[in-house]
């Protein structure tokens, strides 16, 4: 009988033959674990340099699954990959991050009964050059959803949102057809709340074994912002309306917030920035946008600068040009 892995590791693969062998390698190497806990399932996400050959080089090892499939997106690439997981719970490592030695220990010691774990990153700008993503969370505490709601993005604290700083039991991809949106960027946002909204408690752990690679040439890091990075957030507060609607106060924050940032942003071009301002110019924004106001008191500061934005978004975003 074959033995169920008890992690899949998704390692989607976009253009990153200088980092994979570095990523997969991080998670063959893991300490105090046997091989047979654990499945990688890497997928070539339709790459224009040597990442698929690189790939190839890793096919005949027994707990290495590798796809390749027309370019899709990263949204694609993960659900594909959770398509093909057998484990009982899933982590996401990008192509070109990283686990330290010592993760999946970690992360097996403190699962508990907790339905998904949450730690931080560790931001490498160089090898060298490296900071901490901290979260204002209780090391190993366990947080009901409306607690962690309140604590992370009720807080703005939006480093909380991406999904492979988390763990996650298989079960809530099958049981709720979880899937992350496809063909959008900044996906992980409503991927996360609404992660939050399928579980019933989540524990957080101060342990960096994720080390993410911030300044790749080519990375959406690196790549300047253009109508598409907006879009995504929209399409993204779509999902999460249909699951939340205006009945949580730190959801509706998050709305708010992400929605304010899309016209203080810097766009590749004046093009890109007045697609911003009209599609917040709508009406149907408008009125999604006066809703929260008058659903939640926020504080002054951010009720007057939702109201400029609300009333004219081509204003909002000359001041915004002003100051920079």
């Amino acid at each position: 009988m074959i033995q169920k892995p008890f992690f899949s590791i998704i390692i989607p693969c976009y253009n990153v033959e200088q980092y994979v062998d570095e990523a997969i390698q991080s998670c063959l190497n893991q300490e105090n674990i046997n091989d047979t806990d654990f499945e990688i399932i890497a997928i070539d996400d339709g790459s224009k340099d040597g990442t698929q050959q690189k790939l190839q080089q890793y096919s005949s090892h027994k707990n290495i699954t590798i796809v390749s499939h027309e370019n899709s997106g990263l949204s694609a690439t993960r659900n594909r990959g959770v398509e093909i997981a057998k484990g009982e719970y899933i982590l996401f490592l990008d192509g070109d991050d990283w686990f330290s030695p010592n993760a999946l220990h970690v992360l097996k010691q403190n699962l508990g009964d907790a339905d998904l774990l949450i730690f931080p990153m560790e931001f490498y700008f160089s090898k060298t050059n490296k900071r901490n993503e901290s979260l204002k969370l209780i090391n190993g505490h366990v947080y009901s959803t409306s607690e962690l709601l309140r604590e992370t993005i009720g807080k703005s604290q939006f480093q909380s949102c991406p999904a492979p700083t988390k763990c996650y039991k298989a079960s809530l991809f099958k049981e709720n057809q979880q899937k992350f949106i496809s063909g959008i960027l900044h996906e992980d946002g409503p991927f996360f709340l609404e992660t939050l909204h399928n579980v019933t408690t989540v524990k957080y752990i101060e342990e960096y074994i994720y080390h993410y690679r911030q300044q790749r040439v080519g990375s959406i890091t690196t790549t300047k912002r253009t109508w598409r990075n907006a879009e995504g957030i929209f399409k993204g507060h779509e999902r999460v309306f249909s699951l939340y609607g205006y009945g949580n106060k730190d959801v509706n924050y998050y709305f708010l917030a992400t929605s304010v940032m899309q016209l203080f942003q810097s766009y590749e071009n004046e093009s890109e920035a007045k697609k911003i301002v009209k599609y917040m110019s709508t009406f149907s924004y408008r009125k999604f946008m006066m809703r929260l106001l008058l659903y939640f008191r926020f504080d002054m500061r951010t009720l007057m600068l939702s109201l400029i934005v609300v009333i004219s978004p081509s204003l909002a975003r000359k001041i915004y040009e002003t100051k920079h």
